[in-house]
């Protein structure tokens, strides 16, 4: 699905917001980066509902009535289901920052608009 990102490269945007040219390097490890985020996106929405009813077992607030407990469990895990990858996608930042050194040789020596060496760039990493 983001192969084309690993082929084209990503944008790479400057401190003052213009678009500097494709970098396949940040392409490739933006890629990466955000593979290896995918694991630790259901962590909160299977193990948030688990806490939750264990607290309740634990203070004794679950309901003695069959049907009232189940649709409360039901709703827990409902809810959680819903936010946990919400709190995931929170956990990452979406716009990443990157040096100069080790980018492709055409985003070496770039100057902003002030006549000043330009030392990092900015691009959307995704989620």
């Amino acid at each position: 699905m983001r192969a084309e990102e690993i082929k084209s490269g990503i944008e790479l945007v400057d401190h003052e917001g213009n678009e500097r040219g494709k970098s396949k390097i940040i392409g490739f490890n933006s890629v990466l980066k955000t593979a290896l985020t995918r694991p630790l996106m259901p962590i909160p929405a299977l193990l948030m509902p688990t806490i939750t009813f264990y607290y309740l077992d634990k203070k004794n607030l679950n309901p003695k009535n069959r049907f009232l407990k189940l649709s409360l469990e039901a709703m827990i895990f409902y809810v959680w289901l819903g936010l946990g990858p919400l709190f995931s996608c929170s956990l990452f930042e979406q716009m990443a920052k990157t040096g100069v050194k080790g980018l492709e040789p055409e985003f070496q020596n770039l100057v902003d608009s002030k006549g000043n060496t330009i030392k990092e760039f900015y691009y959307n990493k995704g989620l």
